[in-house]
């Protein structure tokens, strides 16, 4: 992959063949731009080069996994971001070290997996001319949304050091959707999820000043950071909200929310009140595509001091409670319509599989992504009998 500084690039109309899976702005004047990690797009060619031109709206943030990208057989390539336009030139292995010769169909996939940075692409092309066709699979799409904090995007603190060097593309969530597709499923993942964020929006002082760097706004005089329940629709600083949501609707949302919450002491009742509204207005949103909405309770803490391998739950029962109810109701009202599950993650992971008692390891994640796995061959979402993560990423 070569790194070049493009002062002069021509916006064109990528083809449509490329496949745009998470929140991306496909329409506005800066598409194609995509503020959230996890977001990916892939395509098939049977060139062995390709370029492709960064927009001016990039930003990296830590400069250390910003996008992935794999080309062909090759393994996945981590590659640091350069704020402003650029163009990145990818290609693929010789064809000594890749059976199938030049004419190949390659897959290629660029990934970006840096919760804080942004990616804007102007044009992808084939350096020798030859065709961008879209990804051979076999079934019919599967989208699936993973809703959540660092839990779902992959973050660890950087004073434990570099965890997850692959950023979101080493959590579950992004585990859950490469097993699939990897099986021949038309996984498609869309991730809304971001470091820090409470599903409550909040407006306390203490909070507001720990959180320089996320989504704040004005209350008439008082400044407030929002949560998940606002940040969803609106997006981060009115960036990457509901219109650029993903054109696939999801089958399935996974949602895995409240450690802040709790974190901030924020009142219980208050919070599953809010969370089951924010679960209606999920349901109301979608069409009837939408089939299911998962919620996940959070893996726990393992910060007592007393007791460091105690497990302490991210307020449970209450939300289970609440899940029961409101899942009960739904299928009263229309039994042909979502479901609503709830999925308890007591003794999924132990202290020793988190770098800090609260986030997964990398390994944390793989053992997270095995038992989501297991979860959807269960209720028969997988499609194919027996389906489980084998231990190394697809």
């Amino acid at each position: 992959m070569v790194l070049q500084s493009s002062e002069e690039t021509t916006v064109s109309d990528i083809s449509p063949q490329v496949q745009f899976h998470g929140r991306w702005d496909l329409t506005g004047e800066d598409r194609y731009i995509s503020h959230w990690c996890g977001s990916s797009l892939c395509f098939q060619t049977t060139s062995r080069s390709i370029t492709v031109e960064l927009g001016g709206l990039t930003v990296s943030r830590s400069n250390f996994h910003n996008v992935l990208w794999r080309f062909g057989s090759q393994s996945v390539t981590r590659t640091a971001l350069v704020k402003g336009k650029r163009s990145m030139k990818f290609t693929a292995l010789s064809d000594a070290a890749e059976s199938g010769g030049g004419e190949k169909l390659r897959d290629v996939t660029i990934m970006l997996c840096d919760w804080g940075a942004k990616l804007q692409i102007l044009d992808i092309k084939t350096t020798d001319g030859r065709a961008i066709l879209a990804p051979a699979v076999a079934s019919s799409p599967r989208p699936m949304l993973f809703i959540g904090d660092s839990l779902v995007s992959g973050f660890t603190p950087l004073y434990r050091g570099l965890v997850l060097p692959h950023g979101s593309y080493q959590s579950f969530g992004s585990i859950a959707v490469r097993t699939l597709r990897a099986h021949g499923l038309d996984a498609r993942l869309e991730m809304v999820a971001y470091p820090g964020i409470c599903l409550k929006t909040v407006d306390s002082p203490a909070v507001i000043s720990t959180q320089a760097e996320t989504d704040m706004d004005w209350k008439g005089d008082e400044v407030y950071w929002k949560g998940m329940e606002d940040v969803f629709w609106d997006g981060m600083i009115g960036k990457g909200g509901w219109e650029e949501r993903s054109r696939d609707t999801p089958h399935d949302i996974f949602i895995c929310v409240g450690t802040n919450d709790q974190g901030w002491g924020g009142d219980k009742n208050e919070f599953v009140e809010h969370y089951a509204a924010f679960l209606i207005r999920l349901r109301d949103s979608y069409p009837s595509e939408l089939q299911r909405i998962h919620v996940i309770s959070p893996f726990g803490a393992f910060n007592d001091p007393s007791d460091p391998l105690a497990r302490k739950p991210v307020i449970e029962p209450a939300v289970q409670h609440m899940v029961e109810q409101l899942a009960k109701s739904w299928a009263e009202a229309n039994p042909n319509g979502t479901k609503l599950y709830h999925i308890s993650t007591e003794g999924w992971i132990h202290k020793g599989l988190t770098c800090d008692g609260v986030h997964p390891t990398s390994e944390g994640h793989e053992v997270i992504g095995t038992k989501l796995i297991e979860y959807m061959d269960s209720l028969g979402l997988a499609g194919v009998p027996g389906i489980h993560y084998t231990g190394s990423i697809p």
